[in-house]
């Protein structure tokens, strides 16, 4: 027997399942609620506690999971930033040198020194 909602009517079979679905998309698996609980939850106003404890643990574990690859890709944007201020101090050295070649003169004769 469903129990009865705040306006005092059953849930919807629309309601109930939408529940359903929020937990199943939430992470939580058979084994992480008992056949008791998953009835509380589709019947009940509110979760268990239980659902919420489960619920809480598996974002806590994301967000360590996002954390960790967050703190990886700062290491990496920092690798790539000074490989890119190296790269760029290399650039401004080649051109430098570039420009030093061209400046010289292209046909030995105009140095102006004697060829013995």
């Amino acid at each position: 027997m469903k129990k009865a909602g705040k306006s005092g009517k059953k849930p919807s079979a629309v309601a109930v399942k939408r529940k359903i679905e929020a937990v199943r998309r939430d992470c939580c698996t058979q084994t992480d609620l008992t056949k008791q609980e998953d009835l509380e939850l589709i019947t009940a106003d509110e979760p268990p506690p239980k659902y919420w404890r489960v619920l809480a643990e598996k974002r806590l574990k994301m967000i360590e999971e996002l954390v960790t690859e967050n703190e990886k890709l700062q290491d990496k944007v920092e690798y790539l930033e000074n490989e890119n201020r190296l790269l760029e101090n290399m650039l401004e050295d080649a051109k430098d040198l570039a420009e030093y070649i061209s400046a010289l003169p292209e046909d030995p004769d105009e140095s102006g020194i004697e060829r013995g």
